[in-house]
């Protein structure tokens, strides 16, 4: 377990899939969905759709029937991370100047 995920495990009750190129952070959150509340993927990883493979070893471990995730319009990266969620199957649910909420629906209930 790294240092982040020790810090995480104290601190919060969210969770962490950690791998080689990267790590994505989640959290259960109302009825069986699950906010992913961060991804990272290492710079030389970014263009192998690792990030996606990190959110779907999330779905599996998980079953939920929707993801939630929000994206900083003010954040480096932040163009590639929405064009990444849209590629996903990802689609906008609510925005402000500070942030953009996006969801994918896996299975209606």
């Amino acid at each position: 377990m790294s240092l982040y995920a020790e810090y995480l495990s104290e601190r919060t009750d969210d969770k962490i899939i950690e791998t080689d190129f990267g790590f994505a952070v989640y959290r259960h959150w109302e009825d069986n969905a699950i906010f992913i509340v961060d991804v990272y993927v290492k710079p030389a990883f970014r263009k192998a759709l690792l990030a996606s493979s990190l959110v779907k070893k999330i779905i599996a471990a998980h079953a939920p029937s929707v993801l939630y995730a929000t994206i900083v319009p003010k954040a480096r990266g932040s163009t590639e991370a929405l064009i990444a969620a849209l590629k996903f199957g990802a689609i906008l649910d609510s925005s402000t100047n500070e942030f953009i909420l996006i969801k994918k629906i896996l299975k209606e209930d």
